[in-house]
């Protein structure tokens, strides 16, 4: 009893140190819950819960003239945010604080959610809390929080950590073992959150959440424990693959019933792939050197990546200029963006357009951009065909 009175006593002061440091960024915002912290993509976001109907999003009529908007065209199983921004907006009437709450709330319990997995493995005191905390406060945590917001809350990445944990580790199979019929009763309500999290709180979550079970799964298997104890092991996953059947069925009767006229949203296997592989050079050291002799080596790693074909926006963060001239001299990148975010461009502030397979032409909010609106007419006349002396008219001016 006082061992988990201790867990949760330090659960709760990271939570609390995790909350009081993003106060540095969010304290200013927080007399503006009722109000939308950003456009863009957060903008969709707001329209996503003011359409959200418990388990699925209604037709609506609000949005998308002429015809309506229907969401369930884009699977998803976002269904916690939307859920919790449901139900605070309902009672504050407002349609913006639920996402901008949740945004604030996610920080705490992020934090506590991973001195929980730090526990797991043997760590606790002051360094498990500081390492919670510092978790909670990557930069991709604030970067996504204005944007991609489903991806910002990362709560469900840490639940899905906790669960490969306690498999992995086998304590949970070593707690029902040990506890008593109370114990197991509350152990499986535990287990049923953790499941429910990670699979209706983003697809890619609860993908990442089945990732790390199979890995968790194999590692039991290495250890020799019997098919029956992993098979026992693995009902939790055989929940979050059916959670997110359930999820998507509202989607899935959508399109079968009503095909749209065109593919909406659609991603194929593979550019999930790709994307992993580009959210490990994003967080690499940019692979190209500026010793003497390197030239060969980095004209290899600039055609690798322009290889891709895709030539959207390149981001570099460093402070060396020659790293700088150099990436600039070899990207074919439609857009280059040196110590800053790499969405987010303003029309008419950062003009915004590609290269290769990412487009080309006149950029949005570029100053040619007006042109390709326009349509250009020219007029000739033979004036002499008309019987004028062509010399005498052009005297005339």
């Amino acid at each position: 009893m006082r061992k988990n009175r201790r867990i949760a006593l330090e659960a709760v002061i990271a939570a609390l140190v995790s909350f009081a440091l993003s106060l540095i960024v969010f304290g200013p915002l927080l007399g503006k819950l009722g109000k939308p912290w950003a456009a863009g993509d957060m903008l969709s976001t707001y329209v996503n819960t003011v359409n959200w109907d418990w388990w699925h999003y209604a037709v609506t009529t609000t949005y998308g003239f002429p015809d309506g908007m229907n969401l369930a065209y884009f699977p998803g199983v976002d269904i916690t945010e939307n859920l919790f921004a449901q139900i605070v907006n309902a009672i504050t009437g407002n349609s913006f604080v639920g996402i901008n709450l949740l945004l604030v709330i996610s920080f705490p319990l992020v934090a506590a959610l991973a001195y929980l997995a730090i526990r797991i493995v043997g760590l606790k005191g002051p360094l498990a809390i500081a390492l919670a905390v510092s978790f909670s406060l990557i930069p991709y945590h604030f970067g996504r929080g204005l944007g991609h917001m489903y991806l910002a809350t990362m709560y469900a990445g840490v639940t899905g950590v906790i669960l490969a944990l306690l498999i992995g580790t086998g304590q949970l199979q070593h707690r029902y073992a040990v506890a008593s019929k109370r114990g197991r009763v509350l152990l499986t309500i535990a287990i049923a959150i953790l499941v429910i999290v990670t699979a209706v709180s983003g697809i890619y979550y609860a993908a990442f959440g089945l990732i790390l079970g199979a890995a968790a799964l194999l590692w039991r298997i290495a250890k020799h424990d019997r098919w029956k104890t992993v098979g026992l092991a693995a009902i939790p996953y055989a929940g979050i693959i059916v959670a997110v059947g359930l999820g998507l069925l509202p989607s899935i009767i959508a399109i079968k019933s009503a095909p749209p006229l065109a593919s909406l949203g659609i991603r194929n296997p593979i550019e999930s792939v790709l994307l992993a592989g580009n959210l490990a050079m994003a967080v690499l050291p940019f692979p190209m050197s500026t010793l003497p002799g390197m030239e060969r080596y980095n004209t290899k790693i600039a055609d690798a990546i322009n290889a891709t074909g895709f030539g959207l926006t390149l981001g570099l963060h460093s402070r060396i200029d020659a790293v700088r001239d150099m990436v600039q001299a070899r990207a074919r990148a439609g857009n280059f963006y040196v110590n800053r975010n790499q969405i987010g461009a303003v029309v008419g502030v950062q003009p915004f357009g590609g290269e290769g397979l990412s487009g080309t032409g006149p950029k949005a909010g570029g100053p040619h951009y007006l042109y390709r609106f326009c349509a250009e007419q020219t007029v000739t006349i033979n004036t002499a065909a008309a019987g004028g002396n062509a010399a005498l008219l052009a005297a005339q001016h």
